[in-house]
C-alpha cells in the first residue's frame, strides 16, 4: 500500500510550538528536533533538551507505529506548550484504537534481550510526569518537564 507523504505543520506562538507531521517513522526526527530547537530558543538548557527530545522521539515513534494506520492522512500531532517560564507540557496525540495501558506494566524494562518495549520507561525517567489517555478518538501522552535550574 502506498501512502501519500504530506508536509508538516509547524506553528510557534510565543510560548507554544505546535507540529503535525505524516504518519511515518520517516518524520519522528524532525518532530524531535523541532521540539529541540524550540527549547533552546527559549534558553533550556542541554540537558532538558536532550532529555525532551528522547521523550518526544519514543512518544512520537509509538504514535507513529501503533496509531491509525490506513489512511494516507494519517497524522501525529504534538503541542508543546510553556505553562511557566520554567515548566514545559508536551502532547503527542494520534488517531487509533483506544488505548489504556497499564503504566505499571509498561513502564517496567523488559528482558535485555528484547527488541522493543523500553518507550514508556525512559519517558518516565526522563520527564517529571507522564499520562496516557483517550480523548474522543485520540490517544494522547503528556509529558511534563521541569527545568533545570
Amino acid at each position: 500500500m502506498s501512502r501519500q507523504h504530506t508536509a508538516s505543520t509547524v506553528a510557534v506562538k510565543g510560548d507554544r510550538l505546535f507540529l503535525q507531521i505524516p504518519a511515518l517513522p520517516s518524520q519522528v526526527g524532525n518532530a524531535r528536533h523541532a521540539v529541540t530547537d524550540f527549547l533552546r530558543y527559549q534558553g533550556w538548557p542541554q540537558i532538558d533538551t536532550d532529555a525532551v527530545g528522547l521523550a518526544v522521539g519514543e512518544a512520537g515513534s509509538n504514535a507513529v507505529c501503533y496509531g491509525k494506520q490506513d489512511t494516507s492522512a494519517a497524522v501525529v500531532s504534538i503541542m508543546c506548550t510553556l505553562l511557566s517560564p520554567m515548566c514545559l507540557q508536551i502532547e503527542v496525540r494520534n488517531q487509533g484504537a483506544e488505548f489504556r495501558p497499564n503504566l505499571d506494566k509498561l513502564c517496567s524494562l523488559p528482558d535485555h534481550d528484547a527488541t522493543h518495549g523500553r518507550g514508556f520507561a525512559l519517558m518516565q525517567y526522563l520527564m517529571d510526569e507522564m499520562q496516557v489517555f483517550q480523548e474522543g478518538s485520540e490517544t494522547v501522552v503528556r509529558l511534563t518537564k521541569s527545568r533545570t535550574l
